[in-house]
């Protein structure tokens, strides 16, 4: 017997009139709500910089995209060790 996934499939329904861009550069601001502001950019061929897109996202949902990005680059980065603080005398 084979076992039962109570997981539902996700549907997505695609929009093919959407661009596929190229973006070579991640910009994320953190917010005080809880939410971060990702602008993804790319370099023109004049050096130039220009945005792609840009969308504000739940630090929930922000992790889990990190996670996909984390497990398909199979890249899993470590988080940098602060410098202790000197005591005060």
């Amino acid at each position: 017997m084979k076992e039962e996934k109570d997981e539902k499939a996700i549907k997505i329904q695609l929009n093919p009139s959407l661009p596929t861009l190229f973006v070579d550069n991640l910009v994320s601001t953190s917010r005080t709500d809880g939410h971060h502001l990702v602008r993804l950019t790319a370099t023109l061929p004049e050096g130039v910089w220009q945005e792609q897109v840009r969308f504000i996202v739940t630090r929930d949902d922000m992790k889990r995209m990190l996670d996909v990005l984390c497990a398909q680059s199979d890249h899993y980065p470590l988080k940098p060790a602060t410098e202790a603080k000197p005591r005060a005398k």
